[in-house]
């Protein structure tokens, strides 16, 4: 049986398509506060360019003597809504941060002082929490998410290898969904595997099998410390 996985900690990157269709660039002059400005009172200015669906807009920010200050797509300037990935340099070319946005909020982010070390790193994880015993979907900001050896490739090749159809469904060969959730703790180790969603209950207890015989994750990061993160599984049959 074949098995499409979806991981929710995927994170998705939406990049603007800017052909030779796109529209005129228009320029800004903007002051050190980041407020309009003439040009001779200008500190940097800002290029903007309209994709040619007209739904983007791909925009440059220069120091005034030249060198590039950032690099984006928004999908509105007012008010501003970020969207993809987002580049920033210091004057002098180096590289300051990279963030990656998905509808203005902040997926991804690592900056740099001017030595070219890490000064901020964080990623924002899909994660479950439980309330007054209830499950509830929820976000949080670790420094480094957990990650599997060799990507989420791995993690689909590795449950297709060890899946085993049991002998009586494979004339029912059933469809649909199994949500698996599970802890990567701060060792690295998948632990507390629950089903969240259940198919069958052979079906069920092949998938928690095989999540359990997994491989340790490089754990989650937190603060600078290895944390321990619940995560979800969703298997489509």
């Amino acid at each position: 049986m074949s098995l499409r996985i979806t991981f929710q900690i995927i994170l998705l990157l939406c990049l603007a398509n800017f052909s030779g269709k796109a529209q005129t660039v228009d320029t800004v002059w903007l002051n050190t506060k980041w407020e309009k400005s003439t040009k001779a009172e200008s500190f940097y200015h800002r290029t903007i360019q309209k994709s040619a669906d007209l739904k983007t807009y791909l925009v440059n920010d220069y120091y005034n003597t030249g060198e590039l200050q950032m690099a984006g797509t928004y999908l509105s300037l007012n008010p501003e809504v970020r969207d993809g990935q987002f580049r920033w340099w210091y004057k002098n070319g180096q590289k300051r941060a990279e963030t990656l946005y998905k509808d203005q909020d902040v997926i991804k982010e690592i900056q740099w002082d001017t030595e070219g070390k890490i000064t901020v790193q964080r990623e924002l994880v899909n994660t479950i929490d439980v309330v007054d015993g209830e499950r509830v979907n929820s976000k949080a900001y670790l420094d480094i998410a957990p990650d599997f050896e060799g990507g989420m490739d791995a993690v689909h090749k590795f449950i297709n290898e060890n899946f085993i159809l049991p002998r009586s469904l494979e004339e029912t060969n059933p469809h649909g969904k199994i949500i698996i959730s599970f802890v990567i703790n701060s060792k690295g180790k998948v632990v507390d595997i629950r089903v969240d969603q259940g198919l069958n209950a052979l079906l069920d207890k092949e998938v928690v099998r095989v999540v359990r015989s997994m491989p340790n994750w490089k754990p989650g990061i937190q603060d600078g410390k290895p944390v321990s993160i619940r995560m979800s599984l969703p298997l489509n049959f």
